[in-house]
């Protein structure tokens, strides 16, 4: 789902298996949330991106979004997915009143199965698991994981996200631009693993993840700890990230993100 918006708004994001965060421009990202739990509602929903039908299409997903534009139907039809919008099956996705829009667009994650016929959701991913000769997890360039309790990953422009670590929930907390981010019920934003990404700076235009192709710099945070290493991502593939392990329980968070940011 292409989703994201202001603190307090957010709704199920505690319920995705995998959030993809990215540029959307200058000072802004925006995330892509790959959600096949039993969330009854996810949102609030913006309009999709190329980025999101790659990303989309990557994990074999029907993509639920306000809107978007033929190129993106296109691409995703080429893979046999589904792009849902606005008005497109009644009661799948529902504007709540009681919120500002442009961010009060909802999907019902029943109505919206319902109406991709119950294809299962995304497609089984490892964010790596890449291990050495003799069987032991592989390390970064700098060797093996360091313990770290707080990392900033520049995501836009001036635009930071800080990661802190919580050793009695066993997961990082969010905070964004400085502000401590919150769901709707008002838990705060979290993730049990973080990735970042880094991909070469563009001068021309904004990054997008079609430019995640060939390897560079990531940082793993896992259980306290940053590891720096390498990802390494085919036309078409996933990204696989060095040392990363299996796919673990609960959110990945993934920040695709200009160098330096890793």
């Amino acid at each position: 789902m292409a989703t994201g918006g202001p603190p307090g708004s957010l709704v199920g994001v505690e319920s995705a298996r995998v959030i993809v965060e990215y540029p959307l421009g200058a000072d802004r990202t925006g995330w892509f949330a790959l959600v096949d739990s039993d969330a009854e509602v996810v949102g609030p929903l913006r309009s999709a991106t190329p980025s999101d039908a790659t990303l989309a299409a990557g994990f074999a997903a029907d993509l639920v979004t306000t809107r978007t534009t033929g190129a993106v139907v296109d691409q995703l039809a080429q893979s046999d997915l589904q792009v849902l919008e606005e008005h497109t099956v009644a009661g799948a996705l529902v504007r709540d009143p009681a919120r500002r829009a442009p961010f009060n667009l909802y999907a019902s994650t029943r109505a919206v199965r319902a109406a991709v016929g119950q294809r299962a959701t995304g497609a089984p991913w490892s964010p790596g698991a890449v291990r050495s000769d003799d069987g032991r997890p592989a390390e970064g360039p700098s060797g093996g994981p360091r313990p770290q309790d707080e990392v900033t990953v520049p995501v836009a422009g001036d635009t930071a996200v800080t990661w802190t670590w919580d050793p009695g929930a066993r997961h990082w907390l969010r905070t964004a631009a400085g502000r401590l981010e919150q769901t709707a019920t008002g838990e705060r934003v979290a993730a049990q693993v973080v990735l970042v990404l880094e991909v070469p700076r563009t001068e021309d235009r904004p990054l997008v993840v079609a430019d995640l192709i060939g390897s560079g710099a990531a940082q793993i945070l896992r259980d306290g700890t940053a590891l720096a290493t390498r990802w390494e991502r085919a036309a078409g593939d996933l990204p696989t990230v060095h040392g990363a392990g299996g796919a673990p329980s609960g959110t990945t968070w993934i920040h695709v993100c200009a160098a330096p940011c890793a």
